[in-house]
């Protein structure tokens, strides 16, 4: 059964308090809970990008909505957006571990252009996704500008960490607009 949670949301929650607003309530749900095609494109193990490259048959880029570097940790509040129409098909917030990456890769992560599942593809990075929470959102304005979905839609997400067998490598809040 679904529950009303205030589920840490870090690194999103940095990004509503910077603008002075609460961040949106989440409601917790388990995989098996989710419908399609959001099942498909969030409960699994695998990097986003290439899940929503294969799933809408496009390279995806950044458009960073904001950026903060602060004692070697990158936080973005970020739209993954599709190279050819330029769709929004992600929002998220991610917090990366600069430390954690080799030089070219954290010049990458600083370009703020390529996302971090097609750095750690390109750059042969060894890691594992550990989804640790799925969700329905309903879109509040600073998700549905990024989206440009209406305010009040239910949306679909997860929480991932991104790690190596070393250390974590990255925290990520998800959340998909309609899976057209």
């Amino acid at each position: 059964m679904p529950e009303e949670s205030a589920v840490p949301l870090a690194p999103l929650v940095t990004f509503y308090r910077r603008a002075g607003i609460a961040p949106p309530a989440v409601t917790v749900i388990g995989g098996d809970e989710m419908p399609e095609p959001y099942r498909q494109l969030l409960v699994h193990e695998n990097d986003m990008t290439p899940t929503l490259e294969d799933y809408y048959g496009d390279r995806i880029h950044l458009q960073v909505l904001e950026a903060v570097e602060a004692e070697n940790v990158l936080t973005r509040q970020v739209t993954l957006v599709l190279d050819e129409s330029d769709r929004g098909v992600e929002y998220g917030a991610i917090s990366i571990d600069l430390d954690a990456f080799p030089a070219k890769a954290r010049e990458l992560l600083r370009g703020n252009y390529l996302p971090l599942g097609r750095i750690l593809m390109d750059e042969s990075i060894a890691h594992f996704s550990n989804p640790n929470c799925y969700f329905t959102v309903p879109a509040d304005g600073m998700i549905a500008a990024a989206l440009k979905v209406e305010v009040g839609l239910t949306l679909y997400g997860r929480c991932n960490v991104i790690a190596n067998d070393d250390r974590p490598l990255a925290e990520i809040v998800e959340v998909l607009p309609l899976g057209e």
